[in-house]
């Protein structure tokens, strides 16, 4: 049905998908009780975004790409949703951040170098502001995450860090979706690991892994790819 109607619509596919969520997100109230708290890590330009957060009654989420978080502030205009121009990291300061050499809204953009088995490469770099997200959190009074969403092209293993000790060790999140590098290929950041294993060694102990997909992950999912999303479940 999806590609029926990207053919249908052309150019107003985008358009109509955006009318599409926002007519769901008025409506989803009426039928459904919000759960807590979304922190979502790594919007672009929303378009996962648009598909979760009206099920949420408190929602954190960061843009670092201040092209891509314009498209998305707007969001702010929605009663609990908040939406910060700022990169993760594990401290306060401004960095580069790495733009890709595709299209795709700079989708692939990360706080590290690209290696060269990267995919993709950087020509170009923007500065942006970081924050250390424990000390955000906190600084929110967030006490409790019913889901942790982070797309943020390498540092997710780095950011989620940060939260262990106040978050996660105690089991203040109910969910955590990452993205990760498959084990069996070569690392394409070369300032950071993030591969599946770090995470499985990380949250294991608490956490049973439940899917491995490519977007939202369901469980059972079991996707294989160079880089995947994992869905851990707090035992």
């Amino acid at each position: 049905m999806k590609q029926i109607l990207r053919f249908l619509l052309g150019k107003y596919y985008q358009r109509f998908n955006r009318l599409y969520w926002q007519f769901v997100s008025v409506i989803y109230p009426l039928f459904f009780r919000k759960r807590g708290t979304l922190v979502y890590a790594g919007l672009n330009v929303g378009d996962s975004f648009q598909k979760i957060f009206f099920k949420y009654k408190r929602v954190i989420g960061f843009e670092p790409n201040i092209k891509n978080y314009k498209k998305v502030s707007y969001y702010n205009k929605y009663k609990g949703v908040e939406i910060f121009n700022f990169a993760l990291s594990d401290k306060k300061g401004k960095v580069k951040f790495y733009l890709p050499d595709n299209m795709n809204n700079d989708a692939s953009a990360s706080l590290s170098r690209f290696s060269k088995s990267n995919r993709y490469q950087s020509r170009k770099s923007i500065e942006v502001k970081t924050i250390n997200l424990c000390d955000f959190l906190i600084k929110k009074s967030i006490n409790t995450i019913d889901f942790y969403i982070s797309d943020i092209e390498g540092y997710d293993h780095k950011v989620l860090l940060t939260i262990f000790d106040k978050y996660i060790e105690p089991g203040k999140v109910k969910m955590i979706q990452v993205e990760a590098v498959n084990d069996f290929v070569d690392n394409p950041y070369l300032d950071c690991s993030n591969y599946e294993h770090d995470f499985d060694k990380l949250l294991l102990n608490q956490y049973e892994k439940i899917g491995r997909g490519s977007g939202f992950v369901k469980p059972g999912d079991n996707f294989t790819g160079n880089t995947l999303d994992v869905l851990y479940a707090l035992i």
